[in-house]
């Protein structure tokens, strides 16, 4: 039985007075990843932040079904500078319900930062400091991860410890939801997939539903069907 960690009802999203998505439904389930495409300006992030409980829609209603906290890794994220990579993640693990199940050493390993922990923060690589912040989502062991293109900015090996992340964190019973345009890393996770394509239309499905319906076998197939073509 699939068991919903988030649900959306009769959903509405504006941005600027320009619609982004009208009287959408979508579930998030547990144990599953769903991610979130689109072209650029499309909404993805918007409607990412609004899942996360961030934004308030204009229409329709957010239910988290799950019990906090929520992790999230921002398309952007900062640190104040002036702090070390341990120091910043301890300054998050003390905020987390019971300061956080794991140490602060655990979550540098589990992002392949263990050897930077006296580095300081503002002085990390584009993509260190991304996975730096997929570490700070993990805080408190959360039962949802919504993330932000998780992978941007990351070279091959950074990403595939990203993907394996992913795949730990859903195999181990997490919801994730991901917003990307890199496909191909990422395809072979997806469960289910929201399109968010022009003139607010969004279409949502299971991925091995949505490539029989469109007779294609990838996730990128499936988008530039559904983009260029139309649902």
């Amino acid at each position: 039985m699939t068991v919903t960690a988030i649900s959306a009802v009769g959903l509405t999203l504006t941005r600027g007075g320009r619609q982004l998505c009208v009287d959408c439904d979508l579930e998030v389930p547990v144990g599953e990843l769903t991610v979130i495409v689109g072209p650029n300006g499309s909404g993805k992030t918007t409607l990412l932040q609004t899942l996360a409980g961030l934004r308030t829609p204009t229409a329709g209603r957010v239910v988290h079904h799950v019990d906090p906290p929520l992790g999230y890794l921002p398309q952007r994220p900062a640190f104040r500078a002036g702090f070390t990579v341990a120091e910043t993640l301890e300054y998050y693990r003390q905020l987390a319900p019971a300061g956080g199940r794991a140490s602060v050493p655990a979550l540098l390993e589990r992002v392949g930062l263990g050897g930077r922990a006296d580095d300081p923060v503002d002085g990390l690589s584009g993509g260190m400091l991304r996975l730096f912040a997929v570490g700070v989502a993990l805080i408190g062991d959360p039962s949802v991860l919504l993330l932000d293109e998780p992978t941007g900015g990351l070279d091959p090996q950074m990403r595939d410890a990203l993907v394996a992340i992913v795949s730990e964190e859903r195999e181990g019973g997490r919801a994730v939801v991901l917003v990307t345009h890199r496909l191909g890393a990422i395809d072979p996770l997806v469960d289910r997939v929201v399109v968010m394509g022009e003139a607010a239309s969004v279409t949502v499905g299971a991925k091995a539903t949505l490539c029989e319906q469109t007779g294609t076998g990838t996730l990128e197939g499936l988008y530039r069907q559904l983009i260029e073509v139309g649902p």
